[in-house]
């Protein structure tokens, strides 16, 4: 879902709105799937944002060439989905 809300801001050139779009959709799925305290929905919101905004901003940047666009693509996406795992491995 992040890499294709990724490749829809890059085409239609709204990084911010797109990173909005997919900051309350995860809030909402989070909110459907309860066990969640408030704070916890806000502040991970707030980080999705954040994260989505640059990454889709830079995406948008790089959009010119073929080569960087694929490559900040990957790239972004594996560290949102491989950062919690390297914080579960340096824990243990």
């Amino acid at each position: 879902m992040l890499m294709g809300f990724a490749w829809l801001s890059n085409a239609n050139g709204r990084p911010l709105m797109f990173a909005a779009l997919y900051a309350g959709l995860g809030l909402l799925f989070s909110l459907v799937t309860g066990g969640f305290a408030p704070g916890q929905l806000l502040l991970g919101g707030a980080i999705t944002f954040v994260y989505c905004a640059v990454y889709f901003g830079l995406m948008h940047r790089v959009r010119d060439s073929l080569m960087f666009t694929f490559l900040v693509l990957v790239a972004g996406a594996l560290i949102w989905f491989g950062w919690p795992l390297l914080l579960v491995a340096a824990g243990k």
